[in-house]
């Protein structure tokens, strides 16, 4: 059984993918080029600007995956087997592109170490904490690819929707509410942490609420409530905008439950605005935008291993200094081509022949 989804491809949706992939990216170029120099140019200081909060795009993702769960199961009719169905989709889509990033630093670390992972990685459990890396299960530690920490995130959203799209799949947004009522209980009576250390500590994450807003506004859309799309969506993009220039907190509260308070409604009236937008009078994009929603999982896992090659080859390069306004801008245009380019080699030969592969698999089983 297939769960039914809408028809519509939603370019909107790719076009913000791509926002937000490149949001991360840029993040990481500048707090890469800041923690270089810190070590090795005091006193210098990177290009100050709106990418420093980019770390932001991984909200958005959070409430687009929140929007895209709620709206290709509109028709869901609920029920054990439909809902296997959902999450071996889904399963699909996260799983085999991280085993393959998983594999490249296992074998990279066991050439540089002669160890899988780090001691420092693994604590006196290297296997039980790559057994949890690999399969995304929540633990002290930080995943083999640190950016795991949001897939963990991920992979707890599809299973607590997956119960709701089992037991109250005609309830969405009364079980959508009730769920944020739980996240804020949990979260007033579990201690807080940066990292999800275990399952309590990530049912009460304040990142959930971004994927419930997220499916709030799935919940509008199909339910063909379109107000005021351009007001809402010009009003969304203004907020985000302002969020990124002013929201400067750089302490832990960033990963608690302040950057859900700044970023969560602005990003929710954009991709509401959008997609009602283009389910009313069409939305355009550029191609290269689109292009980037596509190749967007890619580029999140691989962009992070191609910068840290990036900079540590810099210095032997003809290029800028890192230290000077010069450097950290030709760093920033050399990253965000290099992370293009690798990442469209992954999507183009691993991300999209696997998912036709297990996808081909799953139809005819």
């Amino acid at each position: 059984m297939t769960i039914s989804t809408p028809p519509t491809r939603l370019d909107s949706v790719r076009a913000l993918r791509g926002v937000a992939a490149i949001l991360v990216v840029v993040f990481h170029i500048f707090e890469l080029q800041r923690l270089w120099m810190s070590a090795n140019a005091p006193g210098e200081a990177v290009v100050a600007g709106p990418w420093a909060q980019g770390y932001a795009g991984v909200d958005l993702f959070f409430v687009i995956s929140g929007f895209i769960m709620v709206y290709i199961t509109a028709e869901a009719a609920g029920g054990a087997r439909e809902t296997a169905a959902f999450l071996k989709r889904r399963a699909i889509r996260i799983f085999p592109l991280w085993w393959v990033f998983c594999a490249i630093l296992m074998l990279y670390y066991t050439a540089q170490f002669g160890a899988p992972v780090p001691d420092d990685f693994n604590g006196s459990n290297p296997a039980g904490y790559l057994l949890k890396s690999v399969f995304l299960i929540p633990q002290s530690a930080e995943p083999i690819l640190g950016l795991g920490w949001t897939l963990i995130h991920e992979i707890w959203f599809y299973l607590v929707f997956a119960l709701i799209l089992w037991l109250f799949p005609k309830y969405k947004l009364a079980a959508l509410l009730i769920w944020a009522a739980i996240v804020f209980v949990l979260a007033a009576t579990v201690p807080a942490g940066v990292q999800a250390a275990n399952y309590p500590k990530l049912a009460a994450s304040y990142l959930s609420l971004e994927f419930i807003a997220g499916g709030l506004s799935g919940w509008l859309i199909t339910r063909r409530i379109y107000i005021a799309p351009k007001l809402i969506f010009a009003a969304g993009i203004i907020a985000s905008v302002a969020a990124l220039c002013l929201y400067t907190d750089k302490d832990f509260t960033q990963l608690l439950w302040g950057r859900v308070a700044v970023f969560t409604l602005p990003f929710c009236a954009v991709i509401y605005g959008a997609v009602a937008m283009e389910k009313t009078e069409g939305f355009r994009a550029p191609k290269s935008v689109l292009w980037l929603g596509d190749v967007s999982y890619s580029l999140y896992l691989s962009h992070i291993l191609v910068l840290g090659v990036l900079i540590r080859l810099w210095p032997r390069l003809p290029a800028p200094e890192l230290g000077s306004a010069a450097g950290s801008i030709s760093f920033a245009v050399a990253g965000l081509a290099a992370s293009a380019l690798v990442a469209g080699a992954f999507y183009y030969c691993a991300e999209r022949p696997m998912l036709r592969v297990m996808r081909k698999r799953k139809r005819t089983s």
